[in-house]
């Protein structure tokens, strides 16, 4: 056969396949048409684009056969067709002698297109949503009550009055004068550091910025939560911070009197606790909120007048975002052992930052080997509740509490 006709067959070939061609196989099948049209007619080139031809036909066929087994499946004929079509280009080779040992070519069975036809991935793609499902973690809540300020230093002092001795008073005619005094002492905090790393490989880091920014947003909220549970019951040894419980007053029963309060309750304690602030202040200091874990909040949700007056305690109020105790907020936190309480004028409790919350990113020990980087986060800072602010804070159990005060006598 002359180079011309040869070319011209297949020209025909892929003619025969182009109308029943869709989307990108039919621009493909165009594209080789046109490249048959203007070929060379050297043997080699048509060697090729034989080739080429013979795994586009296989290629169409495929197709072909996908669109007739969505409408319902191949009869036996078609699918045997379809065989042939698919192995022609092995057929050829058989018959012209290129081939002597000749070859499998497998009949597939007819059925129908169901889910298990799709052997990876998802068709259609699966719908990602943004963004990553965390874990769920306490909101920070305790930092934002405070007073802040910053500092230079790694120590924060300042100066209170201790003991006074003597008093001012009436004086008579010729009388001495009444004589007093008092002491300074100096006060100290020091600063403390506190940290979290977090290694993660270059090919995460290279996935974009959600990745980086999610790393970032855990190691800051779990930095804040550390800084948050040191300020509230931290020892102050060593590397510890200062905790508010470890400096606030204990619940003192007596401020209600000598009567025993009968069913003591929770509101009870409360409404204790603020006169307690208020008398131990004289009135320079006055609570503005309360710390409570979720569940005595609902309890006191819950809380009736007695066990026979099902109504609801009315000092309580209810404002959407928080309820309140005679005008004091209570505040919700996991932070807070349940049982446990703190009130008081948070105003007077100073959050002092040396540092603020500082993320770098580096190279530790082999990460540059092993293709890591190495991201840190830390605060420097301490908790100043100067100390003759500190009976602005009252903490204790509630149960401890309304024993104390049924127990007046």
């Amino acid at each position: 056969m002359e180079i011309k006709e040869q070319l011209e067959e297949l020209v025909a070939k892929m003619d025969g396949r182009v109308k029943d061609a869709t989307g990108s196989l039919k621009t493909e099948i165009e594209g080789l048409i046109s490249e048959l049209k203007n070929a060379t007619a050297e043997a080699e080139v048509v060697k090729g684009l034989e080739s080429r031809v013979a795994d586009m036909e296989v290629k169409a066929a495929k197709a072909s056969k996908t669109i007739e087994e969505s409408k319902g499946g191949l009869s036996f004929a078609e699918s045997l067709k379809n065989a042939f079509l698919e192995n022609d280009a092995k057929i050829k080779e058989v018959a012209s002698g290129d081939n002597q040992k000749g070859f499998k070519m497998e009949l597939k069975a007819v059925g129908n297109i169901t889910s298990s036809a799709i052997t990876a991935g998802d068709i259609p793609q699966a719908d990602r949503l943004e963004g990553f499902n965390r874990n769920p973690s306490r909101t920070v809540r305790l930092l934002n009550l405070m007073s802040a300020r910053s500092t230079s230093s790694d120590k924060v002092e300042w100066v209170y009055q201790g003991t006074s001795e003597g008093a001012a008073g009436q004086t008579a005619e010729a009388a001495a004068k009444n004589q007093i005094d008092m002491e300074w002492t100096v006060g100290s905090e020091t600063v403390k550091k506190t940290t979290a790393y977090i290694k993660v490989t270059d090919e995460m880091l290279a996935k974009g910025a959600i990745v980086s920014q999610e790393v970032n947003n855990e190691l800051v909220q779990e930095v804040l939560k550390a800084v948050e549970s040191g300020l509230y019951s931290g020892d102050a040894t060593g590397a510890n911070l200062r905790g508010i419980t470890t400096v606030a007053s204990d619940f003192d029963a007596t401020v209600a009197g000598s009567v025993a309060i009968v069913n003591a309750n929770v509101v009870d304690v409360l409404a204790v606790a603020m006169t307690q602030i208020e008398i131990a202040q004289e009135g320079n200091a006055m609570p503005n909120a309360i710390l409570m874990h979720p569940t005595d909040v609902l309890k006191l949700k819950l809380e009736k007048l007695s066990a026979s007056d099902k109504r609801y305690v009315g000092r309580l109020l209810d404002s959407g975002q928080f309820l309140t105790v005679d005008g004091v907020p209570i505040i919700k936190s996991t932070l807070v052992p349940a049982g446990s309480f703190v009130i008081g004028d948070f105003s007077k409790a100073e959050l002092v930052q040396r540092d603020g919350m500082k993320i770098e990113i580096g190279y530790d020990g082999d990460d540059f080997t092993k293709n890591f980087r190495t991201i840190r986060c830390e605060w420097r800072g301490c908790l100043v509740v100067r100390n003759n602010n500190r009976s602005a804070f009252v903490t204790n159990t509630f149960a401890a509490a309304i024993t104390e005060l049924e127990a007046l006598a």
